[in-house]
């Protein structure tokens, strides 16, 4: 708890990692989002992790935001679709714009793809600034000051 009282404090996400299957599976965090999410921000890396967590993810995700939860993903080591879906989704509603960042998990994963996933994707240019920089310098960058 310690951990989550320092967060809220300091207005900063807590990362979770988000694998396929075990104690990283997507679906242990949603219990987790709904108790706490509404006051401490919660960062899933990997979009949820694989194919189902993806699918898992995204289907709750307007819900999550719209529900008054402080949900946050990063596009790292997630597959196209679910990138390319979930942008198209935030590009059309504006609903999440502020809580997809990029990430590229280096050196596991590969920068070039993790950077082309989001820039070519069919969505505004305002849009891949704010996941490419703006969402993280708000949500990490800004606090240092």
């Amino acid at each position: 708890m310690r951990y989550f009282n320092e967060a809220r404090e300091r207005n900063i996400p807590i990362h979770f990692h988000t694998s396929l299957g075990g104690n990283s599976d997507i679906t242990n965090f949603f219990e987790m989002i709904k108790r706490y999410g509404k006051d401490l921000k919660i960062h899933l890396v990997h979009m949820g992790g694989g194919v189902s967590g993806h699918i898992r993810l995204i289907s709750q995700w307007r819900d999550l935001i719209e529900g008054g939860y402080q949900v946050y993903i990063d596009s790292s080591w997630a597959i196209g679709f679910a990138v390319r879906k979930l942008l198209k989704e935030i590009d059309q509603t504006g609903i999440g714009v502020d809580r997809f960042l990029f990430g590229c998990d280096e050196p596991w994963s590969d920068y070039e793809g993790e950077f082309w996933k989001i820039q070519g994707a069919p969505i505004s240019d305002e849009i891949k600034e704010r996941v490419f920089w703006a969402n993280a310098e708000e949500q990490y960058f800004s606090k240092l000051v």
